[in-house]
């Protein structure tokens, strides 16, 4: 099994208090400090850099995140003992910020949607790709020593600016329903055209899928 990490890191002294606790081999930091191009450029170029690899599975993780001892290999461990898993997030952090999705899961259901930055819905909008895409899949969280110190470091300290009812109204425009609903509620084509595949989404001039790259660093920090 092999696998790649990408953090999209905002502030600088959280990004280091996170790397400072954690061993994973095959890491990549995107630099997002200077024009907050948002997690989902980020989760993308993971995704390059997981196929560039050839790696079996891409880890998002988030500069929240404090690993204990074991440094983070311990979910490694978990996501080589739970072979019919695809989508594996840890236990006891806030939302997704330390998941692993296995390569044929982003395989079918894309890239992340940029329209979403610089945050905000993107989460709801992959999970439903994904059940669209692989309604059988399995998936469930496992224990890992570490601790979430929360959403603040990107959003308060890195000082995002978000405008959710934009991004709210995106979301109900391409799956015709808000957040909360079951999966089965949601359309299953984005924007409810049967021409489009499950991992579409509309360029927009000025989002962050037209902006230049920021800066990655691949960096193994064991």
């Amino acid at each position: 099994m092999s696998y790649v990490a990408v953090m999209p890191y905002r502030v600088e002294s959280w990004k280091q208090a996170c790397l400072d606790t954690c061993r994973f081999d095959d890491l990549l930091l995107v630099d997002n400090t200077v024009t907050n191009l948002g997690i989902m450029r980020a989760h993308n170029l993971g995704i390059d850099y997981m196929r560039e690899r050839d790696a079996d599975w891409l880890i998002v993780m988030s500069a929240a995140v404090r690993f204990g001892d074991p440094g983070g290999l311990d979910y490694v461990e978990q996501l080589e003992a739970n072979t019919d898993w695809s989508v594996i997030p840890a236990q006891k952090v806030y939302g997704w910020h330390l998941i692993a999705f296995r390569r044929e899961v982003i395989e079918a259901a894309g890239r992340w949607d940029e329209n979403y930055s610089p945050y905000g819905y993107d989460d709801v909008d992959y999970s439903v790709r994904i059940w669209k895409a692989l309604p059988d899949h399995k998936e469930g969280g496992v224990p890992v020593d570490l601790t979430d110190a929360g959403m603040g470091h990107s959003l308060k300290l890195g000082g995002v600016k978000l405008d959710n009812g934009r991004l709210l109204r995106y979301l109900v425009s391409k799956w015709g329903a808000p957040h909360g609903q079951d999966f089965s509620v949601y359309w299953d084509h984005p924007f409810n055209d049967p021409t489009n595949d499950v991992g579409y989404w509309p360029p927009i001039n000025g989002a962050a899928w037209d902006r230049p790259a920021p800066n990655t660093t691949q960096a193994s920090v064991r």
